[in-house]
C-alpha cells in the first residue's frame, strides 16, 4: 500500500488489535470477558516492542495520520486491560519519546456501552475505568453501542450516547471522537439516518474528527460504497 502511486493522497494509521497480539488470561470465556494482564512480562514487553516497531517503520511516513502533530494508534478492545495500566503506558510513551515520538492513543470505550459506567458491559469499578481513560488521549469506539439490537433506529438515542460520552470526555480532559455506524446485519441501512448521525456526531466532537465504522466490512453489512451519478 505504501508503494502505491496514490499514497500521497491519503492518510493512514494503525489499528492495534491487542486481542491478537497480547496474551489473554481466560481465552475460553466469551470475548466480552477476556482479560489481558499488562503486568504479565510477555504482554508488557510485546506491547512496547510492537510500538517500537511501528515507530521504526511507519510513524515517520509522510502519509501517516497525525492528530495534534502526533502519530495516531487506535486500540481495538481496551476494557479487558488489568494490572498497572498507568505504569505500562507511561513506560510505552517514555520509550517512544526516546525515539522522537509523542503518540496519540485512542481507546474504544465509547463503542462498548451507551455511557461510562454500564457495569453490565464493563464489569469494572470506577477507579479501574478511569485508569484506562487516563492512559489514552481520546475516547472513541470500534462499533456503535447497541447497534446489534437495532437501538440505532432511534436517532434520539444516538444523540444521548454522544452526549454522555462527550460530557465524560470533557470532565476528564480527553478528546472525544464520535463513532458513526452506517449499518449492520440486523439494522436496515438508511442513507438518511447516516446523514443525521453524521450531523449529530459533528456537533459532539470536541476535536473536529469523526470515526466512521466502517467503509468496507461487507460481511457485516456496515460499509459505504462509492456511487456515481449520471446527469
Amino acid at each position: 500500500m505504501l508503494r502505491n502511486l496514490l499514497i500521497s493522497n491519503i492518510h493512514f494509521a494503525i489499528l492495534y488489535e491487542n486481542n491478537g497480539r497480547l496474551k489473554i488470561s481466560n481465552p475460553d470465556d466469551p470475548p466480552a470477558r477476556w482479560i489481558i494482564n499488562l503486568d504479565d512480562a510477555f504482554n508488557r514487553e510485546r506491547l512496547i516492542s510492537d510500538f517500537e516497531f511501528l515507530a521504526s517503520n511507519y510513524f515517520r511516513h509522510p502519509s501517516y495520520l497525525l492528530i495534534k502533530g502526533k502519530p495516531v494508534v487506535d486500540f481495538d478492545y481496551t476494557i479487558p486491560f488489568r494490572g498497572n495500566i498507568t505504569s505500562v503506558f507511561s513506560e510505552l510513551r517514555t520509550k517512544l519519546k526516546e525515539r522522537g515520538f509523542d503518540v496519540y492513543l485512542i481507546n474504544d470505550l465509547m463503542g462498548r456501552s451507551t455511557g461510562p459506567y454500564d457495569e453490565n458491559e464493563y464489569g469494572v469499578d470506577e477507579t479501574h475505568f478511569r485508569e484506562i481513560v487516563k492512559a489514552f488521549d481520546a475516547i472513541s469506539g470500534s462499533n456503535f453501542p447497541g447497534a446489534y439490537d437495532d437501538v440505532m433506529k432511534d436517532i434520539q438515542h444516538v444523540e444521548r450516547v454522544y452526549n454522555n460520552w462527550r460530557n465524560y470526555a470533557d470532565t476528564h480532559n480527553k478528546d472525544f471522537i464520535p463513532v458513526v455506524w452506517p449499518g449492520h446485519n440486523s439494522l436496515v441501512r438508511d442513507p438518511e439516518r447516516l446523514r443525521r448521525q453524521l450531523e449529530i456526531a459533528e456537533q459532539y466532537s470536541n476535536l473536529n474528527v469523526i470515526s466512521i465504522i466502517s467503509f468496507n466490512e461487507f460481511g457485516c453489512g456496515h460499509h459505504i460504497e462509492p456511487v456515481s451519478y449520471t446527469h
